[in-house]
């Protein structure tokens, strides 16, 4: 994990795949589109649109108000190599997460991820309606943007770059 009080955002991945599980990054497969989506976006840096790689993780919560996670820690070849009793148990571990840290958005990472979440099949992309209650009257909204993973071919590159566009206007927008 890259957490810290506070972020503006926190990624939430559904495991680590097997390149990020022997890196040690997050999204670090060559063919996922996470971070070339991210950057196009300009989360990362609005005006400079800075090129990020994954080995950029861990400097993203101090830099970029951007930290990241995970709903299973255990890393497979393919998400279908975990069950669904699996995923579920990641569930309380998370919700602690977004308790400690308070994000402003906790961002899942393909639909698949928030249908186990949010416990609803029928799930759409963008800003949820459902927000995560953290105590004390602090509410994280929560937002879906497509799965990154190059395996995942039913959004282009242009398609998820337009919803990791809608995340920082969501952003900035609780500024």
């Amino acid at each position: 994990d890259h957490l810290a009080p506070g972020l503006d955002i926190v990624f939430v991945g559904i495991n680590p795949g097997a390149a990020s599980s022997t890196q040690g990054r997050h999204y670090a497969h060559a063919g996922n589109h996470f971070w070339p989506s991210l950057c196009e976006s300009g989360l990362n840096s609005p005006s400079l649109k800075l090129t990020l790689p994954p080995t950029d993780d861990s400097i993203c919560p101090s830099l970029f108000s951007l930290g990241f996670t995970n709903l299973c820690p255990r890393a497979t070849r393919s998400q279908s190599d975990l069950t669904r009793a699996e995923l579920r148990a990641g569930i309380p571990p998370l919700l602690e997460k977004l308790a400690l840290h308070r994000p402003r958005i906790c961002c899942f990472v393909g639909m698949d991820i928030y249908r186990v979440f949010s416990g609803s099949a029928k799930v759409v992309l963008g800003l949820q309606r459902e927000t995560v209650n953290v105590g004390e009257g602090v509410e994280v909204k929560l937002f879906c943007v497509p799965s990154t993973s190059g395996r995942v071919s039913a959004y282009s590159r242009g398609d998820r770059v337009r919803w990791f566009l809608e995340l920082k206007r969501v952003r900035d927008e609780m500024k």
